[in-house]
This record gives structure tokens, C-alpha cells and sequence, in this order.
């Protein structure tokens, strides 16, 4: 998972263009090594996320990410390697200034 900080928003804002080109780089060769199977971004600026809590018998729905803190929910990549360390290893590797969250998908 892609969580967007406070310094990859400023990254974006000095020159998306350039963020952009490092994102589609390292797509790019994600793609031809046969690691990366797809991603999304999610759209941060133009419309705030809702979440929606379910608990007690009640819904509530709120506008706005998950959290309060500096990290927002960016985007994801789903990518097949080896194991855990491989992940890690490869997320080390993402261009830009985001965090990058590594969990695995549950198998069946």
C-alpha cells in the first residue's frame, strides 16, 4: 500500500511531472521483470475519501480518510515474489517519498 506523506505531497506539488516519471519508470520496469501484477493510484485531491464504521448495531458515515494523521492512503500495488523479504526489498526501491505498506494477500 501507498501512503502518501507530507513529503511526497510536496514532491508532487514542486514538479508532478517528474513524480509522475518516476512512478512510471519504476512501473515500467516492475512490469518487464515479471514482478508487478497491477496498482492504482487513488485520486487524494480532487474528492476526500468516506469512511463508513459499522458497530453496535449503527452506521456512521464520516467524510475524510481513515485516519487523522499525516499519512493518507495513496494508492497499491499487488506484486508477486518470493516472500516477505523480497517484498521489502523491492518496496525499498519505490521512487518516491511515500511510505510503503507491505502485507500479504490472504491465499485461499
Amino acid at each position: 500500500m501507498i501512503l502518501v506523506t507530507d513529503e511526497s505531497r510536496e514532491s508532487i506539488r514542486r514538479d508532478r511531472a517528474a513524480h509522475r516519471a518516476r512512478v512510471v519508470r519504476w512501473t515500467a520496469a516492475q512490469f518487464r521483470a515479471g514482478t508487478l501484477i497491477s496498482g492504482e493510484a487513488f485520486d487524494t485531491e480532487a474528492e476526500k475519501a468516506a469512511t463508513v464504521r459499522r458497530g453496535g448495531g449503527t452506521v456512521e458515515v464520516t467524510d475524510g480518510p481513515f485516519h487523522d494523521g499525516a499519512e493518507e492512503l495513496g494508492g497499491y500495488l499487488l506484486v508477486e515474489v518470493a516472500d516477505r523479504a523480497a517484498a521489502v526489498e523491492l518496496a525499498t526501491t519505490w521512487p518516491n517519498p511515500d511510505t510503503i505498506e507491505v502485507r500479504a494477500v490472504r491465499q485461499p
